[in-house]
């Protein structure tokens, strides 16, 4: 049975890692939702940070009830990562992003984030990541 929390541990929170997904990392596109990911080695922690952009959500209500409908969908489908990356004990940074033009409800997040985890995993199982 694959563990619901999210703690501290599961956050990207490094200003240098997110550096580094954004210059090295590739790009996955699930409308609404965008994934930028980086394998890592030397670390088996799987970390995500979702983002919703100003620009697009002027109202800092839409964006914190984004993020937070984001976060929901990665704590309830992380297995789908989790159990890849820990098999090859590597590690992965995820940065997901909403891009949609209006709020979105949660159904239409969790279909974009199961879709993108699964591409994800299978884009890392097949290329076993190599950076640091």
């Amino acid at each position: 049975m694959p563990q619901f929390k999210f703690p501290k541990d599961y956050k990207l929170c490094s200003k240098n890692s997110i550096a580094q997904v954004f210059s090295m990392g590739k790009t996955a596109m699930f409308y609404p939702l965008q994934f930028r990911y980086l394998p890592v080695t030397g670390s088996s922690a799987v970390r995500i940070m979702v983002s919703a952009p100003k620009k697009r959500f002027k109202r800092a209500v839409v964006r914190n009830r984004l993020k937070r409908l984001m976060r929901e969908a990665y704590r309830l489908n992380r297995h789908i990562v989790c159990g890849e990356q820990m098999e090859q004990k590597n590690g992965l940074y995820i940065v997901c992003c909403c891009i949609g033009p209006q709020e979105t409800d949660f159904a239409t997040i969790r279909q974009s984030m199961v879709k993108g985890l699964e591409h994800i995993a299978q884009h890392t199982k097949k290329h076993n990541g190599t950076t640091t």
